[in-house]
This record gives C-alpha cells, sequence and structure tokens, in this order.
C-alpha cells in the first residue's frame, strides 16, 4: 500500500485511486479495509483530499435582541448518566435576558422534544421570532 499510495507517481489520490492501483497487481482478504483504514490514517491524504459538500455560506451576525425571549438559541448536552429516565437535556437559552431553560429529555425525538419546549419554555414565553441552533435533525424535524 505504501509504494503505491506514496510514490510520487501516485500522488495520494486517496481511497478509491490507490485501491486501482493496487489491485491492478495485488490480491489479499480485506484489501479494501485495510486500505480504507490506511488513508483514513495517512496525514498527506487527510491534507489533499477535496471538500465533498457545498461551500460554507458566509457568516452574519445575529439580530439583536430588543425583549425578552424574541431570540433563543436551542442545544442538546448529551451522554449524561441516567436521572430518572433522561440522559439528555435540552438548554434553550434567551439571547436578551441570558436566562436558560435546562429540560431533561429522556428520548432525542422530535415530537417529544417539540412536547417538552412548549411545556417548559413556550406556555411561559410565547413564540420566539427568531431560534439559533445547530440544525440537530430533531430541530429540522
Amino acid at each position: 500500500m505504501k509504494s503505491e499510495s506514496d510514490s510520487k507517481i501516485a500522488g495520494h489520490f486517496g481511497k478509491e485511486r490507490t485501491m486501482q492501483l493496487i489491485a491492478q497487481n495485488f490480491y489479499w482478504p480485506k484489501m479494501e479495509m485495510d486500505l480504507q483504514k490506511y488513508c483514513s490514517e495517512c496525514n498527506n491524504c487527510q491534507m489533499i483530499k477535496s471538500p465533498q459538500h457545498a461551500k460554507h455560506g458566509l457568516l452574519h451576525p445575529l439580530e439583536m435582541a430588543c425583549k425578552p425571549c424574541t431570540h433563543i438559541s436551542t442545544d442538546f448536552i448529551t451522554d449524561l448518566p441516567e436521572s430518572e429516565g433522561a440522559t439528555m437535556i435540552l438548554v434553550v437559552v434567551d439571547h436578551f435576558t441570558k436566562m436558560a431553560h435546562f429540560i431533561p429529555i429522556k428520548k432525542k425525538h422530535s415530537p417529544m422534544v417539540a412536547r417538552e419546549y412548549l411545556e417548559n419554555v413556550w406556555k411561559y414565553h410565547g413564540f420566539p421570532a427568531d431560534v439559533v441552533s445547530d440544525r440537530d435533525g430533531t430541530f429540522t424535524g
């Protein structure tokens, strides 16, 4: 693998191209798994690898909150020891007052999270104008 991936002719073209080069002359059991592991640990392959996603958008500042509970942020704290059946916490922070709600969550399932949000935040503060999250599938769902 080293001779095919690291040679100046091969040029660290990644797993697919290196697999093609090696498969022309060699075969061994679990060859693809070995090659994938080798390429994932190769610093040059990781630095040269081109991004496989769309270009990131430009950053822009968040709008300033002018009154309480109009602009909030949400995120999860996960992998906590179990307490009364809950292993994660939904954190909701108001940008104006910096007040935070910490809501224990038993299961990261959109309907359950929405119900907990309604019972613990919405009924006290109403619907926010802006919500900032990390675009977790639970929030987008």
